[in-house]
């Protein structure tokens, strides 16, 4: 069976690419009709959905670079760690609101940025790196290989500008969230003791109602 060319092969990733694109665009479009985009809650929701489709582009551009000598299982990773924020993140804004989840999330998002500013430098100088023709140990530059480090110095740059972004509005608005929790606080369940004790009135042999005895 004869092994597919490069070019097939690049045909192929980027028809599924583009797939996967238009699912992630379906469901923005279904995120936008359901969510208040006007509302502190709603920006937040909206600013982690960008992040959750750029995650997609940073994933697929981290695995054309995935071969890069020293530093290609490092962008993999990273592309993880993207999309498990994003994830987390949400939970946090819509369901999990309580104050050790929200401060959570909020150093991890500023943690996360700083290391997305670094992604980006490091990926946007090594495209800069010089072709050569020999092949020298832990050393990886081709034409090919710029191309896709531009990508992810690109995709890294948004990502940390996006990051920063969510991290200074769930500081500023972390009071919102906190009370929106409040309202969904559970009421604690009646113990035993505060269940009505119900009598029975029928009448006992002596002629009186029943459980009126301890009363006497």
């Amino acid at each position: 069976m004869p092994m597919p060319s490069l070019a097939e092969l690049g045909s192929d990733c980027l028809e599924h690419c583009m797939t996967a694109f238009a699912y992630a665009a379906a469901w923005c479009g279904h995120l936008t009709n359901h969510v208040n985009f006007k509302t502190p809650k709603g920006l937040m929701n909206a600013n982690l959905t960008l992040q959750q489709v750029l995650c997609l582009g940073f994933a697929i551009s981290s695995l054309f670079v995935s071969g890069t000598a020293a530093a290609g299982f490092g962008v993999v990773v990273t592309s993880f760690a993207y999309a498990a924020f994003a994830a987390g993140a949400l939970l946090v804004v819509n369901r999990n609101q309580d104050p050790i989840s929200v401060g959570l999330i909020m150093g991890a998002g500023l943690v996360l940025s700083l290391f997305s500013f670094l992604t980006a430098v490091y990926w946007g100088q090594l495209s800069q790196c010089q072709v050569v023709t020999k092949r020298i140990t832990k050393y990886s530059c081709k034409e090919s290989l710029k191309a896709a480090m531009r990508s992810v110095c690109a995709f890294a740059t948004m990502m940390f500008l996006l990051q920063l972004s969510f991290s200074i509005m769930l500081f500023y608005w972390r009071a919102n969230i906190l009370a929106e929790s409040l309202m969904y606080a559970e009421v604690p369940a009646a113990s035993e003791s505060d269940e009505p004790v119900h009598h029975n009135t029928k009448n006992n042999n002596k002629g009186w109602p029943q459980g009126s005895e301890d009363t006497i």
